[in-house]
């Protein structure tokens, strides 16, 4: 006889179909092929980072929905992999659960040319899969190639960038899990245009081993970032001529001391307007045409 929770039968005009959970891809009537095998987890992936649309008819989605939850996500993935790896992971999970804290950092490349937003988490356990959605503005923010940190390794990364949305999956297809000692997990090279734009961490599901969902929040959810200058540059003063100010723009590309000095035809010193250690950025002084001891020059 039929295993209930593996095989399905539906009647729908009179057609009976039967499959395997997880069974997603192969088959004659795209039921299927009575095979879980790497083609179904990749399919499983496309579907979660919305790279093809999940099919709404009832029997396709209880074949990729297997916790039966109602939700198509990386709980569903790790199953599917354990199914595939022929593993049933046991968790024993505490009575009273800490939530795994995640925070949305920005740093700068080895160049400072241009930030990494960087997913850190604070875990409270082991993890096994990871699932998250980055939302931006496409005028404002241009997202590069996602990569895991340095310090994880042995898990897949898969991306998806749609309509502003950045759709993360990490994940093992061996078993591998995320230790609870990890900070960062996921750098992501961001461009910023025209000047300044905003980067929001909308959605996030823990894994563990077992395909369960780890209690989780999200402490820093929206990360603001400018546009970082790769070389020096000293533009012109606007207005000029001018009466009875005018303003110098300057651009910065790492943290250093910036001196900017306004100097009389003869070389000789008239005021210094900027004397400090200043982060890298885009800045603007005003000078009022005054000299270090405020007199009108």
């Amino acid at each position: 006889s039929p295993d209930a929770q593996s095989i399905v039968t539906t009647t729908e005009d009179g057609s009976i179909t039967i499959g395997l959970q997880g069974d997603v891809t192969g088959g004659d009537l795209g039921n299927g092929d009575g095979d879980i095998n790497v083609l179904d987890i990749v399919q499983v992936i496309n579907y979660i980072l919305e790279v093809v649309p999940v099919p709404e008819d009832p029997f396709s989605l209880w074949v990729l929905d297997m916790n039966d939850d109602g939700d198509i996500n990386v709980l569903d993935l790790q199953l599917l992999i354990n199914s595939f790896l022929g593993i049933e992971p046991v968790v024993t999970r505490p009575m009273v659960a800490t939530p795994s804290v995640a925070t949305l950092q920005s740093e700068p490349t080895t160049d400072q040319a241009h930030p990494f937003v960087l997913i850190d988490l604070d875990l409270s356990e082991d993890i096994a899969g990871f699932q998250a959605v980055l939302q931006f503005d496409p005028k404002s923010i241009q997202p590069g190639v996602p990569t895991l940190d340095e310090s994880v390794s042995g898990l897949q990364l898969n991306y998806a960038v749609k309509d502003g949305r950045l759709s993360l999956l990490v994940y093992s297809l061996d078993g591998g899990q995320i230790d609870s000692g990890i900070d960062g997990l996921v750098r992501v090279p961001v461009t910023v245009v025209g000047g300044e734009g905003e980067i929001r961490l909308s959605e996030m599901i823990l894994s563990n081993a077992a395909g369960q969902a780890i209690p989780s929040r999200i402490s820093e959810t929206t990360l603001k970032l400018a546009d970082v200058p790769s070389e020096f540059a000293l533009g012109p003063n606007a207005p000029n001529p001018f009466n009875p100010q005018t303003s110098i723009s300057y651009e910065v590309p790492v943290q250093t001391r910036v001196l900017l000095v306004v100097y009389n035809l003869l070389g000789q010193e008239v005021t210094r307007l900027v004397d400090q250690i200043q982060p890298a950025g885009r800045y603007s002084v005003v000078w009022d045409a005054r000299n270090g001891q405020g007199v009108q020059v």
